[in-house]
């Protein structure tokens, strides 16, 4: 009795393909796989909000890998093999996935730069005679 051929796990594949760049033919229904699975996740809830608080993660994981993977796939020559429309369709999901998976806001990440800026510019003093007494501590 032939072996079957055993499946990988989209995920892993994908997190493979990311961190090491290396194309392989399963890349496409590898991507095909987690934007079905996402899309179905979001869909039968109506939407992210509504995602459970234990499922979130999971969601945020594959919504990330999917992104950072498509990125990835627009620049690999091995994807001159997708036409123009399937191109155009990769690059308008990969936007909704990114303005749906922005966890910190540009107003929170704005505040947070300023908060960091006055308290430096506050606390500049004891940062430099903390140092200092570092320093001295050490010659």
């Amino acid at each position: 009795m032939p072996r079957r051929p055993r499946r990988r796990d989209p995920r892993r594949h994908f997190a493979t393909y990311v961190r090491t760049r290396t194309w392989d033919d399963s890349v496409v229904p590898a991507l095909a796989a987690i934007t079905g699975s996402i899309g179905d996740q979001i869909k039968t809830r109506g939407s992210l909000a509504q995602v459970p608080a234990e499922a979130v993660s999971n969601v945020r994981n594959d919504m990330y890998l999917t992104s950072e993977a498509m990125r990835l796939l627009a620049k690999d020559p091995h994807a001159s093999a997708l036409d123009a429309e399937a191109r155009a369709n990769l690059i308008a999901f990969r936007k909704d996935i990114d303005d749906g998976d922005q966890i910190h806001p540009a107003v929170g990440q704005g505040g947070g730069r300023d908060r960091l800026g006055l308290g430096t510019m506050v606390g500049w003093k004891r940062i430099v005679v903390t140092i200092g007494r570092r320093s001295a501590r050490r010659t």
